[in-house]
């Protein structure tokens, strides 16, 4: 079977890393190929070329009409199509007109700015009615996606796919000193996540001042659009000394070993993926109280209240005073991030293929 994966970018986030995590199972026995509309050189394209996957890459722009074009003779080489993020099921749905090729969507979010425009959502429903599948990472985006479009709870076009994790990466894994890595000795609350409005890093910061342990600090992994807001906001709360930029890593495993406490701060999530990366790696979590995210923590890690800092300082700064609690909220991350693994992601993923082929 040859499959393609189409996604915008592979620039970091959690519907790359799901991509990155389960092709080496998509390609046994298969051919697998990515289509991007333009390569980012990150870490994670890099690493996706080294285990010898082909990344095809259009190099045009988001809203160039000419990706309709471009696009279809690599449909035409594939079985089964395989789409993530907007705008890449647009194209493909306009594209695939004439081939007829089965593709399959994956919905990563509970919400979008789309969704504000109502215009949108006649675009919207023609788009999804022409998809064969879509894989939704939570019952949350499922329930959201069908509000939106008028869709019933029983319709068998939508699926709940649970995204995985290759836990081995994060577990075996020894710890290090967190000094060789962040260049400071503490205890690091590490979030790693692309700077996006989706996402809430000014809570965590202005948290910071209500956190008297002078040897907590905050560690960034990513890059984004709200990345220079977050750090004027750094600046105007006067804890420079204590926020740590780190941008785009390829060694988050490790990373992940040498902080103290996970960290997911969100306006909205699909999913939160990272957030079963720091249980893997061992790390008492704490994350925002929205839908998708506290779905994978709720009984195991901490849940504070959305974009409220007083809430979130008193939970970290009872980690850090109980030692006990801190392990007791450690073991039950560790416990919860098996139930995720990457296999029976791509074991289900497979199937679905398959079955849309025959």
């Amino acid at each position: 079977m040859k499959i393609l994966e189409v996604i915008p970018s592979l620039e970091t986030g959690g519907a790359q890393k799901l991509i990155e995590y389960f092709v080496p199972y998509l390609m046994m026995g298969n051919e697998v190929a990515i289509l991007v509309f333009k390569k980012s050189g990150s870490e994670i394209e890099k690493r996706i070329e080294g285990m010898g996957i082909t990344i095809h890459s259009m190099e045009i722009g988001l809203r160039s009409p000419f990706a309709i074009k471009k696009m279809r003779p690599y449909i035409q080489w594939a079985d089964v199509v395989h789409a993530h993020l907007f705008p890449s099921h647009y194209y493909l749905v306009i594209a695939n007109q004439g081939i007829g090729k089965p593709i399959v969507f994956t919905e990563h979010s509970t919400h979008n700015k789309r969704r504000e425009k109502k215009y949108f959502k006649i675009f919207e429903k023609f788009v999804y009615r022409h998809l064969n599948k879509v894989a939704c990472i939570s019952v949350a985006t499922k329930e959201n996606l069908l509000n939106w479009l008028d869709e019933t709870q029983e319709s068998y076009k939508f699926e709940i796919i649970i995204n995985g994790v290759d836990l081995a990466t994060f577990q075996n894994l020894s710890r290090s000193k967190p000094e060789s890595l962040f260049g400071k000795r503490g205890k690091a609350i590490i979030m790693v996540s692309r700077f996006t409005p989706s996402k809430d890093h000014a809570t965590a910061v202005r948290a910071l001042k209500f956190i008297p342990s002078p040897d907590v600090f905050l560690v960034f992994v990513g890059e984004g659009e709200t990345l220079t807001e977050i750090k004027n906001i750094v600046k105007q709360e006067k804890v420079e000394n204590r926020v740590i930029f780190l941008g785009n890593r390829s060694d988050i495993p490790i990373l992940l070993k040498s902080s103290f406490i996970g960290l997911q701060s969100s306006n909205w999530e699909g999913f939160g993926l990272t957030v079963i990366e720091e249980m893997a790696a061992g790390l008492p979590v704490i994350v925002s109280n929205v839908v998708g995210v506290k779905d994978i923590v709720d009984g195991a890690g901490l849940l504070f209240e959305k974009g409220n800092h007083l809430d979130l300082a008193s939970q970290i700064n009872y980690l850090i005073k109980n030692k006990d609690f801190y392990e007791q909220v450690k073991e039950r991350c560790i416990k919860r991030a098996d139930e995720y693994s990457i296999k029976k992601t791509a074991d289900r993923y497979l199937e679905i293929f398959n079955q849309l082929i025959q």
